[in-house]
């Protein structure tokens, strides 16, 4: 393969986008996919439908020649869905999306791809956290802090295709396996780069916002399992922990429109439009 082709192929960028009986929100994520002929070649799309039964399937006969890769049949839960996805990616980096999710403007691939440095395996940068209403702007941390949690929403991470082929989702984890995949190769010595560009657009009624506490469980047994947790690193899990069911009881007692009101007012500094 020529060096040209070569490089030609590392920029290509396989997006895979699982869903299921979500329609409404698939039609979010499909709709705000305005590309541009300069990056159209340069983009692999890849649906994976866990067999729904709403008007989902309408929605693949008519938009079937959009995706490279359509599969549609029952799976065991959203990290099975990337997996089969990951099977089919043939670009040099790939990026997930669940239903509801968008890239947060129109150039975002453009600037990706113009960040892509050939010593990095990871790439990972700043999100759009939205909520009724209102969106916020969630900065990316060092991933020296990568114990404490994702340092950003996997929508946000463009990691090399290879890379998650031999590293695909541990479905022991059914809503901290992102975390889990990003440990393993940042213990593996795997190049992370930041690159500061605001990627993805995340609905935070997905499923692991909606059960916080419990992925964070799930992120303190990865650490234990990676052997990564100290004691330090333990007692901050133990106070976390506690902080996250204050808030879930906060939010249980409110109603949604006096709990959203204290979370704009408390984050108003990271407004965004």
């Amino acid at each position: 393969m020529s060096e040209q082709i070569q490089n030609r192929s590392n920029k290509q960028i396989s997006i895979i986008i699982v869903t299921k009986n979500d329609y409404e929100n698939l039609l979010t994520t499909y709709d705000s996919f305005q590309f541009s002929d300069q990056i159209k070649n340069e983009i692999q799309l890849i649906l994976i439908n866990g067999g729904s039964d709403d008007e989902t399937q309408s929605f693949i006969k008519s938009h079937s020649s959009d995706f490279s890769k359509i599969i549609s049949e029952p799976d065991l839960g959203i990290y099975d869905a990337i997996n089969k996805g990951i099977k089919y990616a043939n670009g040099g980096w790939a990026i997930f999306m669940n239903a509801g999710d968008t890239f947060a403007y129109d150039k975002v691939l453009e600037n990706i791809q113009g960040s892509i440095d050939r010593e990095a395996d990871i790439l990972y940068g700043d999100c759009i956290l939205k909520y009724p209403g209102f969106n916020l702007l969630k900065k990316a941390c060092e991933i020296e802090n990568l114990w404490k949690g994702m340092i950003t929403t996997h929508q946000s991470f463009i990691i090399k295709t290879e890379l998650l082929k031999k590293n695909p989702f541990d479905l022991v984890y059914k809503l901290g396996a992102d975390f889990d995949q990003v440990l393993k190769l940042y213990k593996q010595k795997k190049q992370f780069k930041y690159i500061p560009i605001t990627i993805a657009a995340i609905d935070t009624s997905g499923v692991s916002n909606r059960k916080i506490t419990r992925t964070r469980c799930e992120h303190h047994k990865s650490l234990r399992k990676n052997e990564q947790l100290g004691f330090s690193m333990h007692f901050y899990y133990v106070l976390n922990f506690v902080y996250l069911v204050a808030i879930n009881i906060t939010r249980l007692l409110l109603p949604k429109k006096i709990y959203y009101s204290i979370i704009k007012a408390i984050n108003k500094k990271r407004i965004s439009s």
